[in-house]
């Protein structure tokens, strides 16, 4: 027997604020109840998106359609193969649709404590209800921009579901978004977050999306959405010094990068400037914890010897691509290396964002952003 708790409008619309903001096309949420994470999402996105909701309970999808005639609702036990295979908006999210994403409030655990038998690529054992809805979703449907799931907050550190997450992730960036008050849900104290499940994108080189493992993964431009990534290392050492009449631009140096609107103590000329908006990493220093900052392009700035910048092509997308960065700081602590100061060279900030399915080339700190997308040639190289 599974317990409801269903979500606040307060939530749902926090949920929709984590997904990007280029966000379009089918949104599924398989445990749907009163509609609340769909009509968050309808909210912010509006006729960008159609929306998918499944749940067991049949007076809740009956009810749902009356006042949403919109929607494609259904009644499916979502955890029962068989009673996915009959539902006809399984059979459209899965076969005819294009599934964006998905929003996901699952039911935590059944009474009893009882596990369910789950497997997920290298993954066969027991997982928890919540556990179990993921794992149907990234086997069975793939969503192109992932998953925002609310979560127990021992869901990714038990013992249980430790080794199911480890396989998750091989092929996603599991990153917990917003830990929630324990008031979350009313008639109900849990201890729970907002959990963002997105896809390693495949690098470059792949062929139709599959690995020589035989697994499918979302090739670098199928999204639609640009991947390309400027990677500009800093040139100017923090020795230099002008004539203070040829200087009226902000200088940006390792300890800048996380100051409030990087506001620079020194000034350089405009001729080293780099413009647009960006990503801050350190060139040397102890990558623990890593500084990674935001630069919002509202003025050019010249950047340090000790500093890299990564620019995506796609200027609108650059806080999404901040959020992807954090979520994936490890992948960059990890390649830093040297005998004395550490230090991460342009190979290794390269090799980590292909990682994290972009396409890196390396342009000059005065260069313009680039007016075109690489995303789909094999010729793009760091």
């Amino acid at each position: 027997m599974v317990d409801s708790y269903y979500s606040p409008e307060w939530l749902a619309d926090c949920i929709a604020g984590w997904m990007p903001s280029g966000m379009k096309g089918a949104i599924l949420d398989p445990s749907v109840g009163q509609g609340a994470l769909l009509a968050g999402v309808e909210r912010r996105f509006r006729r960008r998106v159609e929306l998918y909701g499944m749940d067991i309970d049949q007076n809740a999808t009956s009810i749902l359609s009356k006042s949403n005639p919109h929607w494609n609702l259904g009644r499916v036990n979502f955890l029962s193969e068989r009673s996915r295979r009959s539902s006809s908006v399984w059979n459209s999210v899965r076969k005819n649709v294009p599934l964006a994403a998905v929003v996901l409030n699952p039911p935590f655990s059944y009474r009893g404590g009882a596990g369910l038998a789950c497997r997920y690529r290298g993954f066969d054992g027991l997982l928890s209800p919540a556990a179990a809805f993921v794992a149907v979703v990234l086997q069975e449907l793939r969503p192109i921009f992932g998953v925002w799931a609310v979560l127990p907050n021992g869901i990714l550190a038990g013992r249980r579901c430790r080794e199911f997450w480890e396989e998750v992730e091989k092929t996603h960036i599991v990153r917990i978004e917003q830990v929630l008050p324990s008031t979350a849900f009313v008639g109900a104290r849990a201890n729970t977050s907002i959990v963002s499940i997105i896809p390693r994108i495949a690098p470059l080189g792949s062929q139709s999306g599959v690995t020589p493992t035989g697994e499918t993964h979302l090739l670098v431009n199928q999204s639609g959405v640009c991947r390309c990534v400027e990677v500009v290392r800093g040139r100017v050492p923090t020795y230099k010094s002008w004539p203070v009449r040829e200087c009226d631009t902000p200088f940006l140096h390792t300890p800048d990068i996380l100051s409030r609107n990087q506001r620079a103590t020194r000034l350089a000329p405009s001729q080293l400037a780099t413009t647009g908006e960006f990503v801050l990493l350190p060139r040397v220093g102890n990558p623990v914890p890593l500084k990674i900052g935001i630069h919002r392009g509202a003025y050019p700035v010249v950047l340090s010897d000790c500093v890299y910048a990564l620019r995506p092509v796609n200027q609108s997308a650059v806080s999404d691509f901040h959020r992807i960065i954090l979520a994936s700081s490890s992948n960059f602590a990890d390649k830093y290396v040297g005998t004395g100061a550490l230090h991460l060279s342009i190979g290794a900030v390269s090799e980590a964002l292909r990682e994290i399915g972009y396409v890196p080339s390396q342009v000059k700190a005065s260069s313009a952003v680039s007016s075109s997308c690489s995303c789909d040639s094999d010729a793009v190289v760091a």
